[in-house]
């Protein structure tokens, strides 16, 4: 590698690492939290899940997209707001007719603590052993697909019974979005 390829790399290494350093410690602190809310807020949209593109204009970069200044300025909080000025990274109140798909009479939060929370708690903590904790925003970072933890209600997993002949898909789609309340609660 030549002198000059070195200082580049150098000058570059040490701009970013200039760059992270001079940040607040609240913007540092911030971001693994906003990842951890956005990414199991039930209305966001799964293919923006995980991706620094949502608040930065690339991978590598301090600068902000709109949604990101928007933001910050609001606190960093995901706000009622930010959902409607935004409607390409959150699921609109259209979209959100899940619950409203349910056949009357369906109350999910009903439903898990008669059916459920003997093995996930009726805090989504999880008690029986293997059974997730719906509390953690990491578990359900890496869950973040709604169809896997659809067929695992639908058809069960391990020790975990199927519930095809107890509930109907919307049902089930309801529960889904039951459980993705653990994280944001």
């Amino acid at each position: 590698m030549t002198i000059r390829r070195q200082l580049k790399l150098l000058s570059l290494v040490s701009f970013s690492l200039g760059w992270c350093l001079l940040q607040p410690l609240e913007v540092s602190q911030a971001m693994p939290v906003f990842m951890d809310l956005y990414d199991a807020d039930p209305a966001t949209r799964p293919e923006s899940r995980g991706k620094c593109s949502v608040c930065h204009v690339s991978e590598d970069s301090g600068v902000r997209t709109e949604f990101g200044k928007a933001f910050i300025k609001g606190g960093y909080r995901l706000t009622p707001e930010l959902r409607k000025l935004f409607p390409d990274l959150f699921v609109q109140q259209g979209e959100v007719a899940v619950a409203a798909a349910a056949p009357a009479g369906f109350n999910s939060q009903h439903y898990f603590e008669g059916n459920c929370a003997a093995c996930h708690g009726d805090d989504g903590k999880g008690v029986a052993p293997g059974a997730p904790d719906f509390t953690d925003t990491a578990w359900h970072r890496g869950h973040a697909d709604d169809d896997p933890l659809t067929e695992v209600i639908h058809s069960g997993r391990g020790i975990m019974p199927p519930f095809k002949d107890r509930l109907k898909k919307e049902e089930i789609k309801v529960l889904v979005t039951y459980v993705r309340k653990f994280a944001v609660n």
